[in-house]
């Protein structure tokens, strides 16, 4: 094999990027999405124990900062569930997806007093 072949080959192996910096980005996608989650749940629980508290109004529904950030820690739940089960086939994830989405209802729903108009 000549010169031109081995790196006519070596290109065509890492179009994608090499093994090392796929897993590096990887790795950085999870750290931030594990901060994003942890922030969340910290502005939840502060909201949760009125240390701050506020209104986010959308259209004709109003949510409090707590809703709205459960809301958004559920959405992250089955969005990160659902992608790691196409991704990785974790059959885990589907307990994951299923808790969060309860969650999800539970709060869409009204269960937590949320979505009241005014």
């Amino acid at each position: 094999m000549n010169r031109e072949d081995v790196l006519s080959k070596s290109r065509y192996e890492n179009k994608k990027g090499d093994e090392r910096e796929r897993l590096l980005k990887y790795q950085s996608y999870s750290i931030s999405f594990a901060i994003l989650a942890a922030s969340l749940m910290i502005v939840s629980f502060l909201s949760y124990l009125n240390v701050i508290h506020g209104k986010i109004r959308m259209g004709e529904i109003t949510f409090s900062l707590y809703e709205l950030t459960l809301f958004l820690l559920f959405e992250f739940g089955i969005i990160f569930g659902l992608s790691r089960f196409v991704l990785l086939k974790k059959k885990v994830s589907l307990i994951w997806i299923l808790i969060s989405f309860a969650g999800f209802l539970m709060l869409f729903l009204g269960i937590y007093g949320v979505g009241h108009a005014g």
